[in-house]
């Protein structure tokens, strides 16, 4: 057996186990998921005289689609007013991205509970008061933050027309739009429901809201901040084998080693930007409905798990360099900008309140959380366009920075080698950072 024979067959085997991990993990998710659980969710949507009769799951989605969670489609039977009838609902049942983030995905669960829970129905309050419709995201039936049986049963948007765009072709400029208008919807309602409480702050009334990647546990900075940490020094050798100057590649190693530091620095936010941000703006939180020529004409946002009180520009610096190619970013920049706050001035007019922000402010907010573009970017990018074989592993993270970095350069060239969109789009990223003067910023100044 020759060495290429030799790797093929490695590479067989460790697909092989993947597969049976999956598969595994999916069959441990299901047992979470119980009779109760489902009758509540049925009796909440359809109302307390239906009767659940009988049930089961099936995949929703691919593996490389989702980090946080498994998620599964309930397929229902039930009877109401003598009548046999069907539904379908998603089921999000926890299940951590590697066991070294436990704490973490139990903070998205907590989060996504509180939003589901207490937060956005505070929010349609506030659009209805001004005779706007709700945020558009899905309904959730029903929630649960006990032990072990950690699960938030949702709308089956699917069942409804909704559909994700492809995750390694990104959005255009027509989807975009929708998505940004309907952010700037949420950010929007949170200014109103701020206005409300005495603190103006989110963050003190729902204490959560201030767990964020870094600080979410004693060992955040030791697990996701490795994670981070390894996105700065994948991104540095791109841009040395890129050819790249070497003044651009020993800054993004600098940047590396202070990328802790920074990232708390960039998520944190003041008054007249400081929202309720969705927190994960990437394209398979979005889920679209068309129209009969394949237009998107509705959004849904989906995945409110990270949610955090940060900076407008948070979110728009996520979407723009998580979710769009280079040249879309360039061109419609501009467009999206102006969409985003003629959406959110909207809302806001139409309960008779000022917008806290001037067009022109908006921009330069969001110039100045461009670090935070550049962290995401660097993070996003290479999950978000590779099959899910290629993603990283990150149980590597418990066994340290140094072996987790080996890892992720040692996979790095086979994959760009096999994934030209990837490469192209993390030149685009350093191409764009260095015109906006973010490489080569003085770090010590920030």
């Amino acid at each position: 057996m020759d060495k290429h024979e030799e790797k093929q067959k490695i590479k067989e085997q460790q697909k092989e186990r993947n597969e049976e991990e999956e598969e595994e993990k999916k069959e441990e998710a299901e047992e979470k998921l119980e009779d109760s659980q489902i009758e509540e969710a049925l009796k909440t949507d359809q109302g307390r005289e239906a009767v659940l009769e009988s049930w089961y799951t099936e995949s929703f989605t691919s593996k490389g689609d989702n980090y946080l969670c498994t998620i599964r489609r309930i397929n229902i039977i039930f009877s109401l007013a003598d009548r046999t009838e069907q539904v379908s609902y998603v089921a999000k049942i926890k299940q951590g991205i590697a066991d070294a983030f436990n704490s973490f995905t139990e903070m998205a669960f907590e989060k996504e509970c509180l939003m589901y829970g207490k937060i956005v129905p505070t929010l349609n309050a506030e659009l209805r008061a001004g005779d706007l419709e709700d945020l558009r995201l899905p309904g959730c039936y029903f929630q649960s933050l006990d032990k072990g049986k950690e699960v938030v049963i949702l709308e089956d948007l699917g069942s409804s027309g909704f559909k994700m765009a492809c995750r390694r072709e990104g959005l255009d400029a027509e989807h975009a739009k929708i998505v940004v208008r309907e952010i700037a919807r949420l950010h929007a309602a949170s200014l109103l429901y701020q206005a409300t409480l005495p603190s103006n702050n989110l963050a003190v009334h729902y204490p959560l809201l201030q767990r964020d990647w870094l600080n979410y546990s004693d060992k955040a900075e030791g697990e996701l901040g490795v994670v981070l940490k390894s996105d700065i020094a994948v991104l540095a050798r791109v841009a040395e084998r890129a050819g790249r100057p070497e003044s651009e590649v020993a800054w993004l190693r600098d940047f590396s080693t202070r990328i802790t530091e920074v990232f708390s620095q960039q998520v944190a936010s003041d008054p007249p930007f400081a929202v309720l941000c969705h927190g994960d703006c990437w394209t398979n939180n979005f889920l679209f409905r068309y129209d009969a020529d394949g237009k998107p004409e509705e959004v849904r946002l989906v995945d409110v798990q990270l949610c955090r009180r940060g900076s407008v520009a948070l979110d728009l610096n996520t979407l723009m360099y998580s979710s769009l190619s280079g040249e879309i970013r360039r061109a419609s920049l501009d467009m999206l900008l102006h969409e985003y706050y003629e959406s959110l001035t909207q809302v806001l007019q139409a309960r008779r309140t000022p917008a806290p922000f001037t067009y022109e402010q908006l921009v330069a907010e969001y110039r100045s959380k461009s670090l935070f573009g550049l962290i995401v970017g660097a993070d996003y990018l290479p999950v978000v366009m590779v099959e899910a074989k290629d993603a990283p592993n990150f149980d590597l993270v418990s066994r340290g920075e140094q072996e987790f970095i080996k890892h992720r350069d040692d996979n790095l060239a086979d994959t760009l080698a096999r994934n030209p969109k990837l490469t192209t789009a993390l030149l685009h990223l350093l191409q764009d950072m260095t015109q906006l003067g973010v490489i080569g910023a003085d770090l010590s100044a920030q």
